[in-house]
């Protein structure tokens, strides 16, 4: 049972922990690979979990050889998905409404993550999610997950300690990053973190299917 009290700040990433979105990122590497005669190969999502958008982009550059700037690559992901972010992804079971309970109870809300602010929070104002206090991007701060940086930004900027944090993550490098922020970890079971699932579940202090499971505690919040 998470005492939801203790914690003065909620931080979040955002692909596969609040939206379900990782599979989009998986089609994105085929079609956009494909571009350039190339088959996704076994293991890349595994190299890149964690990294900044900037530092995939520049991986992709370099393994396959791309013929393009960092800032082209990056923007073509950006034109590749951000149609199915407004129209077709949604929030994982519970999170929109465990939002809104953080928000009607005045607690502090960021968000961490390793996509990029034009998709991000454009997502957000489309979902009509308007009191996220911080959004904090692993392409602004020194190194992505599973360095902890842009967990600690994020507590910068909602004027948090790291110890007051409750952090939310789904994958092994995520959960990680959380955890040498300084942050108490809930793991969000994601489908398609399930091969690490059990070094998930050892590292972080919870692990949850569905937010719904903190609403059924969270009376005394």
């Amino acid at each position: 049972m998470i005492d939801l009290n203790k914690y003065k700040a909620f931080i979040f990433d955002f692909d596969g922990t609040l939206v379900d979105s990782l599979g989009l990122w998986q089609q994105i590497d085929i079609i956009y690979l494909k571009r350039f005669g190339f088959e996704v190969p076994d293991g890349l999502g595994d190299e890149i979990n964690g990294m900044s958008f900037t530092e995939t982009a520049q991986y992709f550059k370099d393994r396959f050889n791309l013929p393009l700037s960092i800032e082209h690559i990056k923007q073509d992901w950006v034109d590749l998905s951000h149609d199915y972010y407004m129209e077709s992804i949604d929030f994982q079971p519970g999170a929109r409404e465990f939002l809104n309970y953080l928000k009607n109870n005045h607690k502090k809300i960021g968000i961490a993550t390793s996509n990029q602010a034009f998709t991000t929070e454009r997502y957000f104002r489309k979902q009509g999610i308007d009191y996220i206090g911080s959004f904090a991007y692993s392409c602004d701060v020194e190194k992505g997950k599973p360095f902890p940086f842009v967990f600690l930004k994020a507590a910068e900027d909602l004027g948090v300690k790291p110890e007051e944090c409750l952090a939310f993550e789904d994958t092994l490098e995520g959960v990680t990053a959380a955890k040498r922020a300084g942050m108490t970890v809930v793991a969000f079971e994601d489908k398609y973190s399930h091969l690490k699932k059990e070094e998930i579940k050892e590292l972080a202090d919870y692990y949850i299917t569905d937010y719904g499971e903190l609403l059924e505690y969270g009376s005394n919040i």
